[in-house]
């Protein structure tokens, strides 16, 4: 009778730890994941009387949120206990008392064959053996993906290769790659995430050297060749004119100098069709990016970082956050003279930044805000 009454209470306490903890179980061949916070995952943090920090947060390819005042945060691995803990601690340096409830929820990801996990389909266009979709999974690169689509071709402008990026809170941005220099080993091979669409010009399409370059909101986005006295709108011209909800307003102009240096212009395409300001002529190698409306704040990175471009602004973001996404400085980067432009009214004021002072506690980190432009020049020693 003893006997039988312990097998009864060995069962119940199975059947209550089966219930009750995040063990990994194997139930007709599906692996049930453990539960703890992994990569792609979205974690919703609501805290008590905070609804600006309050809202979900996509786990990025480093397993780190971004999180307002506190800047990025590693989870990946933490059960949802552990994460809270972390997350309150580091707020009592800013909230008195912070509560934290999150809640996790699982990416959409389908089961590949070697029992892993892959998600949707990345796509490579243009001149490689074999364009198409190809299978995402994680830590894939650019290089990585072009081997898979048979290499390029001949036809192909290795230094022009365009990357419409997914980035990790949904925001797109386009990069433009030169896949010599991986190659050769002067710049990294940059990840790609799950539904990102890679475009290789043709020498045909770039001209060589001589073209400029066109993406975003206009009907036919793209490479096209330069010619001496080019102007923006003529370019707008040649792409089909912008699109339906184009932001005309703030069309921006990344151009590279001879020093290898780069700027990032303003135009405002209303007014130069308006006649209230002159058309302005483009160089060689030009990038013009036109933005949608949708996206109103924004944060601009230049210079020696990994992944410079356009990052959506987000509440509490702040420089070492920004750079963090961008994949962090390159070798050549000059940290201690960092810009931050900023707006005021019609006039544009400048910080210059020591980061490493930042990085080692002797000054705070700097707060951004929406349409500040963070250039990173290249050190000369």
């Amino acid at each position: 009778m003893l006997s039988k009454k312990i097998s009864i209470l060995v069962f119940l306490s199975f059947i209550l730890i089966f219930f009750t903890t995040g063990l990994p179980v194997e139930a007709q061949g599906v692996k049930v994941r453990e539960n703890v916070i992994r990569v792609d995952d979205v974690v919703k943090i609501e805290v008590y009387g905070e609804n600006d920090l309050s809202g979900e947060y996509i786990v990025n390819k480093a397993g780190q949120i971004s999180f307002p005042l506190i800047g990025d945060v590693k989870v990946e691995g933490l059960t949802i206990n552990q994460a809270k803990d972390l997350l309150e601690g580091k707020l009592k340096k800013y909230i008195l008392n912070p509560q934290i409830i999150s809640i996790l929820r699982e990416s959409q990801t389908q089961t590949n064959g070697n029992g892993g996990t892959q998600g949707v389909n990345v796509s490579i266009l243009g001149a490689v053996t074999r364009p198409g979709a190809y299978p995402s999974y994680p830590d894939l690169t650019l290089m990585q993906l072009i081997a898979s689509a048979g290499d390029f071709t001949k036809e192909a402008d290795v230094h022009h290769v365009h990357v419409l990026h997914i980035k990790e809170d949904g925001s797109k941005e386009i990069l433009n790659v030169d896949a010599e220099k991986i190659l050769k080993g002067l710049s990294q091979d940059p990840l790609l995430n799950e539904g990102d669409v890679i475009s290789v010009l043709s020498r045909n399409q770039t001209g060589g050297d001589e073209s400029v370059t066109i993406l975003g909101a206009v009907a036919h986005p793209g490479a096209y060749p330069s010619s001496p006295g080019m102007t923006l709108m003529q370019l707008v011209a040649s792409a089909g004119d912008f699109i339906k909800g184009a932001d005309t307003r703030r069309v921006n102009i990344l151009r590279s100098n001879d020093d290898g240096s780069k700027d990032l212009l303003y135009a405002d395409a209303g007014e130069i069709l308006g006649g209230a300001a002159a058309d302005i002529p483009l160089n060689d190698g030009d990038i013009v990016s036109v933005k949608e409306n949708v996206q109103d704040n924004f944060v601009v990175l230049i210079g020696q970082v990994n992944k410079p471009g356009t990052y959506e602004y987000q509440a509490g973001m702040t420089l070492l956050g920004l750079i963090a996404n961008a994949g962090d400085f390159t070798e050549l980067a000059n940290k201690t003279r960092i810009k931050i432009i900023r707006k005021q009214g019609a006039k544009s004021q400048i910080m210059v930044v020591d980061v490493r002072k930042i990085l080692n506690g002797r000054s705070a980190d700097i707060v951004l805000e929406p349409d500040d432009v963070v250039s990173v020049p290249e050190t000369f020693f």
